[in-house]
């Protein structure tokens, strides 16, 4: 795993990051793997609550459609006859059944049926979003972390070079006015520290917020940041496959077809159902049996307010079916141009800064150490190495954020290689 510090600071910055209560000057905090924080906010997301719940209400609406929506009807009736060749009991006895007969309850079925299938597509985004936002929180939380480190060592550097500049301008090698320098260039990275001691634990709160911790806890990252060591896939692969597997785009497509569903029901409704029945009478003896057929006549109500109302809906989604997919795109594109970037800067500022300013340094700590250089010209290149080791530090954060993101876009699984604990 690629360290932001080399050499003879290496293991000065292990120390540091492996320690992040001492830089923070705050007690033990509640400490998280990446594992850990995702199964946390997986257990915790109330928005995956409300929309687990939609699913039910998609599954309940599912059954609805599967029952057969009219009951058989029974009429009894049973009546005296008084009459002058006697009395007598009339009865009369009814059994009548509605009958669908263009399909409807097919339709409905195939409509719920997508309309459930869109919401478990829904959740299943919802899910992988929730994922990439607490990993991503987790990413950003070890950046911030390293980068105080970074500064930390800043700081320690500065005093060493302070006390340096001191003991020379006793000894009378150097001037007052060389001798400001280092004190100077001390109070600003003590002051960039600081300002990186609050980044860290703002993130410490993003994160804590992502996984569903509230109060006053603590949330402390486990693990180190590494470049991601995976390739950017071709832009065709990635199309592909956000086209073809990312949920959101899925579930629209099912939203239209179930739109396309409603809208033939609606028109199928405009006919009338068919109720049959058959009767059986007794009257004075007599014994009469015989059917029934009862429909209405779709002379003024063909329910074209149902219809212009499915027609709209299946307008909409189709647009939203449109939209969605131009939206894939431009994600999927912008995705993959910020990951080669941020991988282009990590292994240019790893290959060819990093390691010329850090030898330079060492070359230059020698040479002040020897009074062949005064103390203005080591306090800027102090400052150049550790801005380069800032802005790898950085890099290496924004390539995994990027690489988070490409997944995303493309609607897959986030690559498994992370920032693992030691």
């Amino acid at each position: 795993m690629e360290k932001v510090m080399k050499a003879e600071l290496c293991l000065v910055f292990v120390a540091l990051v492996s320690t992040p209560e001492k830089i923070l000057g705050q007690s033990a905090s509640r400490e998280l793997t990446l594992q850990q924080a995702v199964e946390l906010a997986l257990e915790t997301s109330p928005t995956l609550d409300s929309l687990h719940a939609q699913t039910d209400a998609a599954e309940a609406e599912l059954t609805g459609a599967r029952t057969y929506p009219w009951n058989p009807v029974v009429e009894l009736e049973l009546g005296d006859r008084d009459s002058p060749l006697g009395e007598s009991t009339d009865v009369r006895a009814v059994v009548a059944q509605g009958i669908e007969i263009r399909g409807q309850r097919g339709k409905r079925i195939e409509s719920s049926e997508a309309a459930l299938d869109a919401a478990q597509l829904r959740f299943a985004r919802e899910r992988r979003l929730l994922i990439a936002g607490v990993t991503l929180a987790f990413v950003n939380a070890l950046e911030s972390r390293e980068v105080l480190a970074v500064q930390d060592i800043d700081a320690s550097l500065a005093a060493d070079l302070l006390a340096l500049t001191e003991h020379r301008f006793r000894a009378g090698s150097i001037s007052a006015l060389e001798a400001s320098f280092p004190r100077v260039s001390l109070g600003r990275a003590e002051g960039s520290r600081e300002v990186s001691r609050a980044v860290y634990r703002v993130a410490q709160a993003y994160l804590a917020e992502a996984v569903g911790i509230h109060g006053d806890e603590v949330v402390a990252p486990l693990g180190e940041l590494s470049l991601p060591r995976r390739e950017a896939p071709p832009m065709v692969e990635l199309l592909t496959a956000a086209l073809d597997e990312r949920e959101d785009l899925l579930a629209y497509r099912r939203l239209v077809q179930a739109a396309e569903t409603r809208l033939e029901l609606a028109r199928s409704e405009a006919f009338s159902t068919l109720i049959v029945g058959g009767f059986y009478h007794k009257e004075e003896g007599d014994t009469i049996l015989g059917g029934t057929l009862l429909f209405d006549l779709p002379l003024f109500d063909r329910n074209q307010g149902e219809i212009h109302a499915a027609q709209a809906q299946l307008d909409r989604a189709r647009a939203d079916a449109e939209l969605g997919t131009l939206v894939v795109r431009r994600e999927v594109v912008s995705a993959h141009a910020n990951f080669v970037a941020a991988v282009a800067s990590v292994r240019h500022l790893e290959e060819a800064v990093l390691g010329n300013l850090e030898e330079n340094f060492r070359l230059l700590r020698r040479a002040f150490e020897a009074g062949k250089i005064g103390s203005g010209e080591i306090v800027i290149f102090r400052r150049e190495l550790v801005e380069a080791q800032r802005q790898y530090v950085e890099a290496v954060g924004e390539a995994w954020r990027a690489s988070i993101i490409m997944d995303l876009a493309a609607g897959r699984a986030p690559t498994q290689e992370k920032a693992q604990a030691d």
